[in-house]
């Protein structure tokens, strides 16, 4: 995310960084990330096989209005900012005879965007950066 013209946010436990320079001005950008969801998308797929690609996968999930209470954890390699939890693994938490393959793939998109809102939670928070959420 831009932050202007200062480096200094480094206390937020945000990664800084030089976004870019014009004119010897630069400007900086900080990030905090999500690890290994397209993995985790890859991986799922092949294991469970739900689709044949992730535009496909983006359908089923588009098929239902929500995931059956099924939630997924897309966190292979433990989850990042603002956590650095590297213990907290992969789960899937509320199957039923009522889950379908619908389900899970809204369920995956709905875990990565649920990880998503809280990194973005984080930096309205942290950089008190005006932007609706």
């Amino acid at each position: 995310m831009n932050v202007g013209k200062s480096a200094n946010v480094s206390k937020t436990g945000l990664i800084t960084a030089l976004a870019w320079v014009i004119d010897n001005k630069p400007t900086y950008l900080v990030e905090g990330f999500v690890a290994t969801v397209g993995t985790f998308i890859d991986w799922f797929n092949q294991i469970f096989q739900l689709t044949e690609n992730l535009e496909s996968l983006n359908e089923l999930a588009n098929q239902v209005q929500d995931t059956e209470k099924l939630l997924i954890l897309p966190t292979l390699v433990g989850i990042q900012y603002p956590y650095f939890n590297s213990s907290v693994n992969a789960s899937i938490q509320g199957m039923s005879p009522a889950t379908g393959k619908t389900h899970i793939a809204r369920a995956i998109f709905e875990g990565i965007a649920c990880e998503l809102r809280i990194l973005l939670t984080e930096y309205k928070k942290k950089l008190a950066l005006p932007f609706t959420l």
